[in-house]
């Protein structure tokens, strides 16, 4: 009878140890593999301009300087155009720190620039279906779906914040990991977007003596404001958790894709990237 109690005891010590034991190795494997397919997804970086109408400055070679090939291209679509700022803004990034930005990972995203809200929320009706076709095409190829850094300088910011309001017709979804907003113009109508849960991390930096920033109208241009709130666009977003906002000092509109402060871009990001996104997770493929 003793015998008996022993052995049953025994055998449920047994089974209760190797529960633990298969419980506590399967919650860590999941997070191992998790990570491991994260170290095995490339970060894909999408710069996307801002407004700009190079068709009616008639300076000679202005239009080269300016030009953009519409819809998402890899920079090599530009590697032939010596003088074009979409060329030298690849080469800066590049330059300033190649493991963060190798060039083969490295994507433009030409739209028709134009100072008008439609405009806008059609090119990021494009973009979207962009970034659905590039990010199948990497499944396909490598098997695991791309981390996405959409870089935006001025209205290319509102843009890439549109992309939350067109998700809504689209059946695939994205997700944006990085979205960095140079001097983009704070306007009322694509603000709440920052807010939309498709953008993991933002970063917003701004000058003090920008004006170009502030000085659009967006009540006079936006078809569906409600002529409420302030004439002009705003300068920094309502403050939240997953958005970082930094006054980088005084520098003009136009220097944000400058050679200067592509320089700087990188060590801002590391410097204010949170802890669990400073992981090497953000590397190329």
């Amino acid at each position: 009878m003793i015998k008996q109690i022993i052995f049953s005891v025994a055998a449920c010590l047994t089974v209760f140890g190797s529960e633990c034991s298969y419980q506590a190795s399967y919650h860590r494997k999941p997070a191992k593999q998790e990570v491991q397919n994260a170290l095995q997804r490339p970060t894909i970086t999408v710069w996307v301009h801002g407004t700009r109408n190079s068709q009616r400055i008639p300076l000679p070679g202005f239009k080269k300087v300016w030009k953009t090939i519409p819809g998402l291209h890899h920079t090599s679509a530009y590697k032939n155009m010596w003088f074009n700022n979409m060329s030298r803004v690849a080469k800066g990034l590049n330059q300033a720190d190649a493991k963060q930005f190798p060039l083969e990972s490295l994507y433009i995203f030409g739209w028709s620039g134009l100072l008008n809200p439609t405009k806008r929320k059609e090119a990021a009706n494009r973009l979207y279906d962009s970034l659905i076709d590039l990010q199948e095409t990497i499944e396909t190829e490598k098997g695991v779906k791309p981390l996405y850094r959409v870089i935006t300088h001025s209205h290319g910011g509102n843009v890439a914040l549109l992309l939350a309001e067109v998700k809504k017709d689209k059946k695939k979804k994205i997700k944006i990991d990085e979205l960095v907003l140079l001097a983009c113009p704070v306007q009322k109508r694509t603000s709440c977007y920052t807010k939309n849960a498709m953008f993991k991390t933002m970063y917003h930096f701004y000058s003090p003596i920008d004006l170009t920033q502030v000085i659009d109208p967006q009540i006079l241009q936006d078809p569906l404001s409600d002529m409420e709130g302030p004439v002009f666009s705003e300068r920094t977003f309502p403050e939240q958790k997953n958005l970082i906002q930094l006054d980088i000092g005084p520098i003009m509109h136009v220097s944000f894709f400058g050679k200067r402060f592509l320089k700087r871009l990188p060590k801002l990001l590391n410097a204010t990237r949170p802890k669990e996104q400073k992981q090497s997770i953000f590397r190329s493929a």
